[in-house]
């Protein structure tokens, strides 16, 4: 029983050392018991810029990681998508593990005038098509 609540209690701290304004909660239980029946969330639904500064940390390098084990992996499509988070959220930053994903979509889109003009092409591209727009090539 302890080590059941151990873990609920874990997983909430691990969100708070990640900055995560969130924390899940059974949605009944009674004392010395178990949870019973389903789970609840509550978080910050408006977080302010200074809220964001320890999850963007960590999501930054969650990206980084990700990102280029899941180029290693041979899945380019999804290292492209973690390469367009990065510079969407880090736009002046250096994108660390991914710069082999932003090398290769820098390639692959015929792009030649700065180091993330392919990451930044393909997302000119997904905008376009957000926006209900045909993208020129």
């Amino acid at each position: 029983m302890f080590e059941q609540w151990v873990c609920v209690e874990n997983d909430n701290l691990t969100r708070v050392r990640a900055g995560l304004l969130k924390c899940r909660m059974p949605q009944q239980y009674r004392t010395n018991e178990g949870p019973t029946g389903g789970w609840g969330e509550t978080w910050l639904t408006h977080a302010d810029d200074q809220d964001m500064v320890r999850p963007n940390k960590y999501l930054k390098d969650c990206l980084d990681v990700v990102g280029s084990q899941l180029h290693q992996r041979g899945d380019i499509p999804g290292a492209a998508r973690a390469a367009l988070l990065h510079r969407h959220l880090f736009r002046g930053e250096t994108d660390g593990g991914l710069f082999r994903t932003t090398h290769a979509l820098k390639e692959a889109l015929g792009e030649k005038n700065y180091y993330f003009s392919g990451v930044d092409r393909l997302g000119e591209i997904m905008d376009a098509a957000i926006a209900g727009r045909a993208a020129a090539p």
